[in-house]
């Protein structure tokens, strides 16, 4: 294999012999690349020279995969790729986040383009990784979909679905999928979880914590954004981060975010099968990071810290702002008028409300939420074809008026929108139009 190379400050990417490196000044983490799927082989705290990853041992690893495979997926993964090869370059997603090393490596298979995508940050020790599948023209056919479709339905060839979260002890291996993988190497560590809820017009717990060691008997699946993981004997660390929605929105089969198999850790789902892939052509799966820690447990905070600053970087007019809402009196849609949101703003003005939010009502269409009846919750453009439109009863001078009066009192406006998921989504041009010209 022809050496491949690239840098970004004390960031690198090295593929040669075999091999694939990945890291800074601080972290590295290393695969081989021979087989049908990169296998694990290192992960590294540089600065302590701590390995964490035991390679050489079969107990925890996954009965139906031999080797220690980086990642896998029964619908996309089989054979030995056709070639690999690694692109590279800085990158700041798009001005979000901080400048940094962006790797792919591209492994072409026979059904699809995988694009292995690798983020690392100068200085930082923080590893990111995601994967997107690209499906091959000409594959993708109404005769393959429906014999996926109809496989799908027929009980006695769909695959075991995942447990639910919290199932202990010994619960059974995923099947399906997984997108990361790290056989631990110390024994006895500690972990904690934590897992989000949204949905706040819902939810107020919002946060739920649960701890535990690792015990080479015991398999469980977990529930949570964040899994921490201690060794008590040296007090270093590992936060995995599981990038994806909260249990309330999983996508596709996804029914946790790890699965723990004595000292090796998971995370699962993907959040798209062969069908949903074969249809959109380009799917990326969630992403997972891993984050070094040491000394002190309340390191491990000021290192998810630096994970956030590397993903969004600080920017005052964007982050930094007190919000309130239409909705705060709890009546619904039921008050908005231009006069209403006249008096608001100038209360936002004297508290120091940097920005306040017309919420549901403002628009000319009405939805399952308004204390108006006969609303909806998708199909906007069916139900109204000017559903965007600003209501004419509410505002019959337009919203002119009030984004005058809320800029006289030093307050941005915005303003609610709800994408038509209606046949998955269809009129996502119509509403990126509708957004641009609300804008």
């Amino acid at each position: 294999m022809e050496k491949t190379s690239y840098s970004f400050q004390d960031c690198y990417a090295v593929l040669e012999n075999g091999s694939l490196r990945i890291g800074n000044a601080v972290v590295e983490r290393s695969w081989r690349m021979e087989g049908e799927i990169p296998a694990v082989c290192s992960l590294k705290n540089k600065k302590t020279g701590k390995e964490w990853l035991d390679c050489g041992k079969d107990a925890d690893w996954l009965c139906a995969r031999k080797e220690k495979d980086a990642f896998f997926h029964e619908d996309f993964l089989s054979g030995k790729p056709r070639s690999l090869r690694m692109e590279a370059g800085s990158d700041d997603d798009c001005g979000i986040g901080r400048e940094h090393l962006k790797a792919a490596v591209v492994l072409e298979y026979a059904d699809c383009q995988l694009r292995w995508i690798h983020r690392i940050y100068p200085q930082t020790a923080v590893l990111r990784s995601c994967l997107q599948v690209v499906w091959k023209d000409g594959l993708g056919t109404k005769e393959q979909e429906g014999q996926c479709a109809l496989a799908e339905e027929n009980p006695g060839e769909k695959r075991e679905m995942l447990p639910d979260a919290g199932t202990q002890f010994y619960a059974p291996e995923p099947q399906g999928d997984y997108q990361d993988a790290f056989p631990l190497a110390p024994l006895h560590c500690k972990w904690k979880s934590v897992s989000f809820v949204d949905r706040t017009d819902d939810y107020d717990n919002l946060v739920h914590t649960d701890h535990g060691i690792f015990n080479r008997r015991e398999s469980r699946y977990i529930n949570g954004n964040l899994l921490f993981a201690e060794d008590p004997l040296d007090k270093e660390g590992l936060i995995f981060i599981k990038e994806g929605p909260t249990p309330l929105a999983y996508q596709g089969k996804v029914k946790a975010d790890f699965y723990v198999k004595g000292n090796s850790v998971f995370p699962v789902g993907w959040g798209f099968d062969r069908t949903e892939c074969s249809r959109a052509g380009a799917l990326t799966a969630y992403g997972s990071s891993v984050v070094f820690w040491d000394g002190e447990r309340g390191n491990a905070s000021l290192a998810l810290q630096d994970y956030h600053r590397a993903l969004h970087s600080f920017s005052e007019q964007k982050d930094a702002f007190v919000m309130s809402n239409t909705w705060g009196d709890q009546s619904c849609d039921g008050r908005l008028s231009e006069q209403f949101l006249l008096e608001e703003l100038e209360q936002a003005g004297r508290l120091g409300i940097t920005l306040y939010q017309i919420d549901d009502g403002w628009q000319n269409g009405t939805s399952a939420n308004s204390v108006n009846p006969g609303g909806v919750w998708n199909g906007y453009y069916a139900a109204n074809a000017d559903f965007w439109e600003v209501n004419p009863l509410r505002f019959p001078n337009g919203l002119e008026p009030v984004a005058a009066f809320a800029k006289s009192k030093g307050v941005r406006l915005g303003l609610w929108f709800s994408p038509d998921s209606s046949h998955e989504f269809a009129n996502w041009k119509k509403d990126s139009e509708t957004l641009i010209g609300l804008h």
